[in-house]
């Protein structure tokens, strides 16, 4: 027998799921249909009882869609001064499998929340700032979070109690009803992606082919330095031109952003998503399974319920065939970026996912 050979054998049950489902609520985007791999059963269990242990109610679609809300932020910085890096929402028709994925701006002010939620009785036109000199807040999306938990005395717990036995905190879900207000959609569940487990991730995978089209900065400025004198804080540089590169300058094209705007960087991170699902193919997930896996449960956090997985997958097959729809809260798609218009957006998101169909012309 051949001492090099390894043993092709189906992997049984949920435990294919692990690694396509990483590849989904990382990307927005269906990853891979392998299900293959003789020595890695145990492990792809493993993976999926990290990421799923916890999980909120199992729900219905919500107008013939599964909503997730995707954050992205560098758990490294320390959990009270994290704020989330990025922010969007995965839209999966329950019947095709289209995916829909709508970018929030990280500096949307003033947004509303949800009917019913507790930051709405706080909150009732719309998020707002709050001065203080020993932890306050600005009224941007990304604030939300300090608001919710960070800034009080039980740490949102009384303002979201089931949060914690669902495998989530207070400013997720109060973020999670922010996304609601601003979009005018329900959205269950989330998925969070820590910076520092996605470039373990883009290693495992061997890397990612990325087009740079402008010279970026990598890191950014310490206190007491002027944030615009980037020579002299700049750890490296991502230089323009066709490459493939490793997980950490992958994290720092999706970050960079004191040369830039917020809306390019918000490009670079979707650009980015498709770069790496063009690496998730199943001979790399083969020859590096253990790496993926290893990496995809330090990557994510989530409340997605186990019983949903089955179907997710099968979506999963369905959407691989299709292209995947973009909408980018931007002034190039009409939003106001110091003044939203929230009916604007709502409508905007209804005849995106809603699509109006055309009236057949009667045959004379």
């Amino acid at each position: 027998m051949c001492c090099g050979c390894v043993r092709l054998v189906k992997i049984p049950g949920l435990s294919k799921l692990a690694i396509p489902l990483v590849a989904l609520l990382l990307l927005g985007l269906v990853g891979t249909g392998m299900g293959y791999a003789a020595s890695y059963v145990g492990t792809a269990r493993g993976t999926i009882s990290t990421i799923f242990g916890q999980s909120g109610p199992s729900l219905p679609p919500s107008e013939g869609y599964y909503n997730i809300l995707l954050l992205g932020a560098d758990s490294g910085e320390g959990r009270d001064s994290m704020r989330f890096d990025s922010i969007s929402v995965v839209s999966v028709n329950a019947t095709s499998g289209a995916v829909t994925i709508t970018g929030i701006p990280r500096e949307l002010p003033n947004a509303p929340f949800s009917e019913g939620s507790p930051m709405q009785e706080l909150y009732p036109n719309g998020f707002e700032g709050h001065s203080s000199s020993s932890c306050g807040w600005n009224g941007w999306m990304n604030h939300v979070r300090n608001a919710a938990e960070i800034c009080r005395e039980d740490n949102g717990q009384s303002l979201y109690p089931e949060a914690a036995a669902h495998g989530s905190d207070a400013g997720i879900e109060a973020t999670k009803d922010a996304a609601e207000g601003v979009l005018g959609i329900e959205i269950p569940y989330y998925v969070f992606v820590d910076m520092h487990g996605f470039a373990d991730l883009v290693d495992a995978l061997g890397g990612v082919d990325i087009n740079v089209t402008e010279r970026l900065p990598k890191g950014g400025p310490p206190d007491g330095t002027d944030p615009y004198d980037v020579d002299a804080w700049a750890i490296g540089w991502i230089e323009v031109g066709q490459q493939t590169r490793d997980g950490d300058t992958a994290k720092w094209y999706a970050r960079s952003r004191y040369t830039t705007s917020d809306w390019d960087r918000m490009k670079r991170q979707r650009e980015l998503q498709e770069a790496i699902l063009a690496q998730f193919t199943p001979q790399t997930v083969l020859t590096r399974f253990n790496e993926v896996a290893s990496a995809g449960t330090a990557l994510i956090d989530t409340d997605l319920p186990q019983d949903k997985l089955p179907e997710f997958f099968d979506l999963m097959t369905k959407a691989r065939e299709q292209t995947v729809t973009t909408v980018e809260l931007t002034p190039d798609n009409g939003v106001d970026e110091f003044s939203p218009d929230y009916d604007y957006i709502h409508e905007l998101m209804q005849t995106t996912l809603h699509p109006p169909t055309e009236t057949p012309t009667p045959t004379p």
